[in-house]
């Protein structure tokens, strides 16, 4: 009964790994360093002292380099002829622009507008603003209390960028300090 326990127990150690790598792992012959790193490559045949025959490199026929990308159209040739700037990057694997291009002499706002009131310049975001919840209850649970200040950051250019507390945003000029 004893040798058929001691029989099944070393199969099922063995059954998952196989049996040469089982005894290989678990035994080792007098001598012999159980720590030694493991391979047959040329540089560890080398390392052990043993002759290693290796093979020089070829040299493939033909040019295995690709070619020079296309080179990119200056500006002045992007104005002359857009189409040439969507050809050469489609040409070289790049995205084209798609949708519509601004012209020459259109502008990029996000809703805002200018306006002068009193000799200052300021500028409206009439936009939907902040998406500001009611009440924020995270805050006041660290006793944060809610304030009807503005938020007044300024700008390099001498102007100051004011914001509400129901989200709005205006620039205002010339040190003005009348805060709404």
């Amino acid at each position: 009964m004893k040798r058929v326990i001691l029989m099944s127990a070393s199969l099922s150690l063995v059954g998952c790994s196989g049996f040469g790598k089982f005894v290989s792992d678990t035994a080792t012959l007098p001598g012999a360093n159980p720590n030694a790193p493991q391979g047959g490559s040329e540089n560890m045949l080398r390392a052990r002292g043993y002759a290693a025959a290796s093979s020089k490199l070829q040299s493939e026929p033909g040019n295995i380099w690709p070619d020079a990308p296309q080179p990119l159209p200056t500006l002045e040739d992007v104005s002359r002829n857009p189409a040439s700037l969507d050809a050469l990057l489609r040409a070289n694997g790049a995205v084209a622009p798609s949708g519509p291009q601004m012209p020459d002499d259109g502008s990029m706002t996000l809703g805002e507008s200018t306006k002068i009131h009193n000799g200052v310049q300021s500028t409206d975001f009439n936009g939907p603003g902040l998406n500001v919840p009611s009440q924020d209850t995270t805050a006041a649970r660290f006793g944060a209390q809610p304030s009807n200040a503005s938020i007044v950051i300024p700008n390099g250019d001498g102007s100051s960028t004011i914001i509400a507390p129901d989200g709005s945003v205006r620039t205002v000029r010339n040190g003005a300090t009348s805060v709404h």
